[in-house]
Parts: structure tokens; C-alpha cells; sequence
């Protein structure tokens, strides 16, 4: 995918100021490993021995894109491996990126750090990597017609010259102008001090034919990341997985039980090709309207004794749906309806109705 954005990350620290909803502790076990769980205080190393581990902060929805539902029900060590493997997906799906950009949230606001293309003004690509919204445009030092160095706040990077310094005097070589490698390296260096003491001016060495020009960036930044689908697929099976085991009643835990485990077994598996470059799912994509663009995450759960379906919604318009019918035996007497709305720019809500069986 090809995003374009301008620098600046106001809206990013505005929206984190809010806080999270905390969904009440319902198990004693983590939802994932079964591992006892005991006070977030408790310190041990997750993965020694066999006894009890450290709850922990889990933002169902990831806090990547602005999740504020927080449950407790996972361990200190499941949450990372959860985070270090779903959690990203969301925020690098073009999908989820363009309804957000419908709403005014561009990609630096769903991203810390990321690596992009600026130009100058004739065109030329300059890769540029972004932390923490600082950028910093990097050297091409690989084809000897195109030396680039970059020069932040009128400052050469100085960890860039001993490489632009061999590199210029390897292309000064071929040229082979009868200079004595005495003379080369000299007038190179000569160069190369004219650079580091002005680099907004022009530079040129008639010695060796070489100089340096200054040349302004692009404000725009090209993000180019590839989506994966199926990894989305995985981020949403957890948050499917989290509110089944948290939210969802017990009678209905056990009452969809293989649903439930079918969504579990989805994201423990997270089957994709050997080179990470195909995979399945098992979420619906629908696309809505623009007119439904809002600064907002819905969850919707609907669950009764023929069906268990949830549908999620990012910014308004990206929405994946799951939906799993079975043939009603022994169910229980109720419903449930789950709503959750995660506003970007205010407080979360989680509201758990209990339905009539003939209410759908």
C-alpha cells in the first residue's frame, strides 16, 4: 500500500489522553494459557515452571488503533505474545488505514515509526525512516552516479561520511584521471570538509569533477507497506476470542463452545505459506458507505440459541463480520446483546442486554 501524509503528531498525543474501560475480572485462569492468575504485582518469569502468572493490562481492541477496552483475563506473557503478533495488523491494513484517513487520522497517528519515500524537488526518492515523528532521511550510498547524504537542522550525520568518503573515492578511481592516490584522497577529503562546515551551500572540486548541491525534501512522506489480510483476520480473532471468554455469559461460553473454539484454533494456528505471503481467513469484509465515516470503533455481538455473530467496525466504514449458525439443543432461555463504542476522542462504553429468544 502507498500512503501520503504530513508530518506532525498532534492529533496522536491528543486522542491517547483518554482512558481506557476495564471489563470486570470473570475468570481466576487466563483465557488463553489456563494458567492460574494472581496480582499484576506478582513477580515471576512466564516462562518457568508451572505455577500461577501475573495478570495483565490486555487491550482487547488494540491500543494501535485507539483501543480503550481493557480486560485482565490474560497473563503477563500471553498479552506479549499477543501484541508482538496481532496487534500491528490492524494499523497496517490499507482498509482500516483509508476509513481512518476519511475521519482526518492519518498514518503517523496509527503508527510510532515507519520507514517512507520524501523527494526533492526534480523527483529524486530519498528514503526517509520516522520515530516518534522525528524524521530522518537516510544515505544512498549504493550507486556511485547518485551520492546522497542527508543534512537535518544544517548538520551532516557524521556516522555517513566514512561511508560516503570510500564511496567517493572508489567513483574518483574509475574515472581514471592520472591522479595519484595521494592526490585523490586529499581532494576528496578537501570535498568532503567544504560539505560538513556548509551543507546548505554548493560545493564543487574541479580537481576530481565531483561536488555537492543542497536540495529541500518534500514535506510528504510515500508510506509503501504490503497488507495481509489473513493477519487482520488474526488481530480480529482475538478480539472475537478475549470477549467470548470475558463479556459473553457463561451459559453461552458453554453453549458455543465449538465456535468459540473455532475462532481460538484460527488464531493458534494462524495458518499462512512458508514465505508469509498467503493465508486465510475466516472474517467477512464489507466496505460501508462514506456517509458512515466517524471517529469511532462499534463491536456488535448477537448471540442467541441459533446464532453466534459479531461484527466489528473501524472508523465507521471498515467492518469484518463472524458469523456461526448452529441447531438450538438445550439453549439457554436468553440472548445477549453486546455493544461496545470506542470513541477516538472521548470515553468507551460496554453494554451487555439480555434479549428474548425471539428477538434477533
Amino acid at each position: 500500500m502507498a500512503t501520503d501524509f504530513r508530518d506532525g503528531l498532534a492529533l496522536g498525543r491528543k486522542i491517547r489522553h483518554y482512558f481506557g474501560v476495564v471489563v470486570r475480572s470473570t475468570n481466576e485462569n487466563c483465557i488463553w494459557c489456563g494458567r492460574r492468575l494472581v496480582h499484576s504485582s506478582y513477580q515471576v518469569d512466564c516462562e518457568d515452571g508451572f505455577g500461577p502468572r501475573p495478570r495483565s493490562d490486555e487491550h482487547i481492541i488494540p491500543q494501535m488503533v485507539f483501543g480503550k477496552i481493557i480486560t485482565t483475563d490474560l497473563c503477563r506473557c500471553c498479552n506479549s505474545r499477543f501484541g508482538a503478533v496481532c496487534d500491528r495488523a490492524l494499523a497496517n491494513d490499507q482498509r482500516i488505514v483509508d476509513a481512518a484517513q476519511r475521519v482526518g487520522i492519518s498514518a503517523k497517528d496509527l503508527w510510532s515509526h515507519f520507514d517512507g519515500v520524501q523527494h526533492t524537488p526534480d523527483g529524486k526518492p530519498v528514503r526517509t525512516v520516522v520515530r516518534d515523528g522525528v524524521f530522518k532521511p537516510q544515505a544512498e550510498l549504493k550507486s556511485l552516479d547518485a551520492l546522497t547524504i542527508a543534512s537535518t537542522n544544517g548538520q551532516i550525520c557524521e556516522r555517513d561520511l566514512p561511508h560516503l568518503r570510500a564511496r567517493l573515492i572508489t567513483k574518483v578511481r574509475a574515472k581514471a584521471l592520472g591522479l595519484p592516490e595521494e592526490r585523490i584522497v586529499s581532494e576528496v577529503d578537501a570535498l568532503l570538509k567544504q560539505l560538513r562546515d556548509a551543507p546548505g551551500e554548493v560545493h564543487y572540486n574541479p580537481v576530481i569533477g565531483e561536488g555537492f548541491r543542497s536540495s529541500p525534501l518534500d514535506s510528504r512522506v510515500v508510506v509503501t507497506r504490503e497488507t495481509r489480510p489473513w493477519e487482520t483476520d488474526w488481530a480480529l480473532a482475538k478480539i472475537v476470542y478475549e470477549l467470548s471468554r470475558t463479556v459473553v455469559s457463561k451459559e453461552f461460553q458453554a453453549y458455543f463452545r465449538e465456535p468459540i473454539a473455532i475462532v481460538r484454533r484460527f488464531l493458534e494456528r494462524r495458518d499462512c505459506s512458508a514465505d508469509g505471503k498467503q493465508g486465510i481467513g475466516i472474517f467477512a469484509f464489507t466496505e460501508l458507505p462514506s456517509a458512515q465515516s466517524a471517529k469511532c470503533h462499534t463491536i456488535e455481538g448477537r448471540i442467541n440459541s441459533h446464532v453466534f455473530e459479531w461484527r466489528l467496525t473501524f472508523f465507521g466504514t471498515a467492518r469484518w463480520s463472524f458469523r456461526v449458525e448452529v441447531t438450538p439443543i438445550r439453549s439457554p432461555a436468553f440472548g445477549q446483546l453486546i455493544l461496545i463504542e470506542n470513541p477516538i476522542d472521548a470515553d468507551a462504553t460496554v453494554s451487555v442486554q439480555q434479549l428474548d429468544e425471539n428477538q434477533d
